[in-house]
């Protein structure tokens, strides 16, 4: 179960293997009798395909110094250092000195018990500066390409003040663990197993490159969980369901294990202890992953950025500048082309924001973002509002404005700029690498940029559009409200009113919506809401546009519930807007930490939720939103619990249900002595109308202790024939007017040697049949004449019982029994049972949860790659 004690006892490559289909060993080469340029091509090549390797047997080398990594001299040297331990259990953090550590790993049995209180592991320790000086030997077991701030690390180029510590230690015992994460930024890691006591090892299991939404989305849809917060923890039955390859390893003494960019990992420790030293590096493709990927997420996500890639891309820039030989280890057409996209989003050619009074360090208080150039400050304390105890001025990054995210005071924040440079120095730093690049290679490879050219760019304006929406707050305008009546199946909310600012309409089609809702159907970012539309008619042909892109690439991936895997993502997406309406879409969730007097934006939810939970409260709340007498009488509306903050629902109230006065019956209108046989007519209930339930249900189906709290009773839908349906006159047809209608592909199996294409009752005991095929044509009793029939259990489904009952049915004992034990076997039945329900009354799938992307993984499929897109002509364009 996630989240519960892990054991690896038992635990073995060939085991693991055989008994988990889509588990693949990691590739093995040995250091053995290569060079260190043979090791860096290998090393190169798994890089680009975004899988994991593992470099052996360097502790036979003669380059290995056994007496400096070992356990004795760290006791020797620095036994007194304060090393931080976290208890697995608890996931609690402490404070030992290494010596202490040393000796509870000695005494601590191998393997985790029940009643075991605590279990230490010594992780992100300080490495120690005569390991550091060894890893980094020119002429030693590692090569150069990997060093730690080497010729293959751009953290190279970042000062040492601005430099991230990312070379650890980590001291483990047998059951101690990582849980599953990714890497900070895209980054590629290493992990060298130094020291090892005898018998004892780590457990890796990794997922590819191109599996990295795909494993978030399976993270949401199960666990309810956020993948980049590290706070599951999987047993490789969990693995199992992953909806990609996973490969595993066993690392011994000696091994070198190359981490995948974006790779999804965890690592649990066999044995005794072991002691590795760990560090990142950050390549060419890491920082584009990073800047038109990762950055994104963690925006959505708030979690910090701390390896500062867009500063680590202007350093790059110009130390190029000023050291030629920079172009030999670095792309540098590449990087030019990631500068201009940050220089796009920090540019507004109407707007040159001021300096800010600090040259520090800046990142933003909500999403914990470096700010590169451009912020949004607060030049009020926000203790005025009384949120706060203490006077606090918070800082912005202009996306997180731009999405509706502010502080108390949404008039307060004034856009200003970074003392480490004006616009104009970035773009000149950027004109003179260009001109490096061109005269290297001896013809234009790169173009010069402009201002002027700069502002015709197909970037994100997103600092363009934040300084618009804070000129639009402080106008008039901003006490304007509008109202968005989009009422579409994406979130399911009420008409609400939003303020003029967070408006947009088209008049071609007649529709409005608000910055939320025009992402949900127009697949609109905030940038080209605020920017509006300046014609009308090319913005109807850019929304038109933009989402039928949207339909054709990812419809397969958003569009349905249950979908084969497809490797998703982000940075090779060219659309940039579209990069982010699928970030805000698959990552709704933000968490707020250590900040206050801050406000959520258009696009954040306050949490995760599962699969089972979100269906759970869908079906809450479409039962809440059937038609019931006490809401007809009362002139109650059903309310829109969890919807955003910033939007102003608009509850209508019914009028009192008034007393019509009653049709005089026929005694009373017809003539003395004759008697006028009337008929009352039976209405047909409407789709969303409670379903019959027989009046005497048994009693299994009645049992709220064996059933919980819901009941079959409480159904959903109605069915989709009635009585006056089976009985009706049949209608000739005309089959040049009516042609008949192909079955389903279910249906023809049910008829299969089936007479009159009707099953038996042992083929069908469910009466499915009622439900998929065509109504058959029974003669109506009495000569055609309809007389009132009482309904019966039965009477929908001939062949067995009432096939609602029985679904909702399971659909309760589903839930409950998850509820009572928690594992993805339950978690399926319940996806399950509910898709069961939901596609026998025609609720279409996109209905489920286009949203969030909710779906149901289907383990052990093959992996599918999304077509080469063709973007669609557009008139005006």
């Amino acid at each position: 179960m996630p989240g519960g004690r892990i054991s690896s006892q038992g635990w073995s490559i060939d085991s693991l293997e055989k008994e988990f289909p889509n588990f693949q060993p990691v590739e093995r080469i040995s250091a053995l009798g290569r060079t260190h340029s043979a090791i860096e091509m290998a090393i190169k090549e798994y890089e680009n395909r975004g899988i994991p390797l593992i470099i052996s047997d360097f502790h036979q080398l003669a380059t290995w110094d056994h007496d400096l990594l070992s356990q004795e001299w760290l006791t020797e040297n620095y036994g007194g250092l304060e090393t931080p331990v976290r208890d697995v259990h608890t996931r609690t953090d402490n404070m030992m000195t290494l010596r202490e550590y040393l000796v509870y790993a000695a005494e601590i049995p191998h393997f985790t018990t029940e009643d075991e209180q605590s279990r230490f592991y010594g992780k992100d320790a300080v490495c120690t500066s005569e390991w550091a000086e060894w890893l980094t030997q020119n002429d030693g077991a590692l090569p150069p390409y990997i060093f730690p701030y080497g010729d293959g690390d751009l953290f190279r180029y970042l000062d040492d003040s601005e430099r991230p510590e990312t070379l650890m230690t980590y001291f483990g015992i047998g059951d101690t663990y990582t849980p599953c994460h990714k890497d900070l930024c895209a980054s590629v890691g290493q992990n060298l197993m130094t020291y090892t006591a005898p018998g004892s090892s780590s457990f890796w299991f990794f997922t590819p490159s191109d599996s990295s939404l795909l494993v978030s989305q399976h993270f949401h849809a199960i666990y309810g969980a956020e993948l980049d917060f590290e706070s599951t923890t999987l047993e490789p039955e969990d693995f199992s369901n992953f909806p990609c390859t996973v490969y595993i390893c066993e690392q011994k003494l000696g091994d070198l294990v190359i981490v995948p960019r974006k790779s999804c990992h965890q690592v649990v420790n066999h044995g005794g202890l072991t002691i590795k030293t760990s560090w990142s590096r950050m390549i060419g493709k890491s920082l584009e992953e990073a800047i038109r990927e990762e950055c994104l997420i963690y925006h959505r996500v708030c979690r910090p950025e701390v390896y500062r890639v867009k500063l680590m891309l202007y350093r790059c820039i110009t130390s190029a500048n000023s050291n030629p030989s920079v172009l030999t280890h670095v792309d540098m057409p590449a990087m030019l082309s990631l500068f201009d996209e940050i220089l796009a989003s920090e540019y507004d050619e109407t707007f040159e924001p001021p300096f800010s009074d600090t040259d520090d360090h800046v990142t933003c208080d909500f999403c914990h973002a470096d700010i590169f150039s451009a912020f949004f400050e607060c030049d009020r304390s926000c203790n005025e509002e009384g949120r706060s105890s203490e006077p606090q001025v918070h800082a912005l990054c202009p996306s997180c404005y731009l999405e509706g995210r502010s502080c108390c005071s949404d008039i307060g924040m004034k856009a200003v700029r970074h003392q480490r440079a004006s616009f104009s120095e970035l773009l000149k730093e950027r004109d003179e690498a260009v001109a490096l690049v061109n005269n290297t290679a001896g013809r234009v490879v790169v173009q010069s940029l402009t201002k002027r050219s700069l502002a015709n760019l197909r970037y994100n304006r997103i600092l363009r559009a934040a300084v618009r929406l804070q000129k639009l707050r402080d106008s008039p305008s901003a006490q304007q409200t509008r109202r968005c009546s989009s009422l579409h199946k994406y979130d399911h909310s009420v008409a609400h009113t939003v303020t003029g600012v967070n408006y947009v309409s088209c008049t071609k089609c007649h529709r409005a919506h608000c910055v939320k809702h025009a992402m949900y159907g127009w697949k609109l970012y905030a940038t080209q809401v605020i920017h509006g539309p300046q014609q009308p008619s090319s913005f109807h042909a850019q929304h038109q546009n933009q989402t039928q892109i949207f339909r054709s690439t990812y419809g397969k991936v958003f569009g349905t519930t249950v979908y084969a895997p497809i490797a998703l993502s982000l940075s090779a997406e060219p659309n940039p807007e579209l990069r982010l309406v699928i970030a805000a879409t698959l990552f709704p969730h933000c968490e707020l930490r250590g900040s206050v007097g801050l406000k959520r934006g258009y696009y954040d939810e306050v949490r995760v939720k599962s699969y089972a939970q979100r269906m759970a409260e869908k079906v809450s709340s479409r039962s809440q939103k059937l038609p019931t007498a006490a809401a007809e009488t009362n002139g109650v509306e059903p309310s829109n619990e969890g919807s955003d903050d910033s939007l102003q629902e608009v509850k209508t109230p019914r009028p009192p249900a008034t007393k019509r006065r009653s049709r005089p019956s026929a005694s009373e209108v017809a003539p003395a002595g004759k008697r006028i046989k009337t008929e009352r007519k039976k209405s047909r209930p409407s789709r969303f109308q409670e379903a019959h339930i027989p009046s005497e249900p048994d009693e299994e189906s009645s049992s709220e202790d064996e059933l919980g709290q819901l009941t079959p009773s409480e159904t959903l839908f109605s069915p989709r024939k009635t009585t006056s349906a089976l009985y009706a006159t049949p209608q000739k047809q005309n089959p040049k007017q009516n042609p008949k209608q192909p079955q389903s592909e279910k249906s023809r199996k049910i008829a299969i040697n089936a007479p009159n294409g009707r099953p038996s009752a042992q083929d069908d005991p469910n009466g499915l049949s009622e439900i998929l095929l065509p109504p058959r044509r029974i003669k109506p009793p009495n000569n055609g004449r309809h007389e009132p029939v009482e309904e019966s259990p039965n009477t929908r489904c001939s062949h067995g019982p009432d096939l609602l009952a029985i679904l909702t049915k399971n659909l309760i004992q589903a839930m409950n029994a998850e509820r009572e034990q928690p594992s993805i076997d339950n978690q399926f039945k319940t996806a399950a049972a509910l898709q069961s329900l939901l596609g026998v009354h025609g609720v279409e799938e996109a209905d489920i949860d286009t949203q969030l992307m909710i779906y149901v993984p289907q383990p052990n499929r093959p992996m599918q790659s999304i077509p080469p897109r063709q973007d669609p002509p557009s008139k005006h364009h």
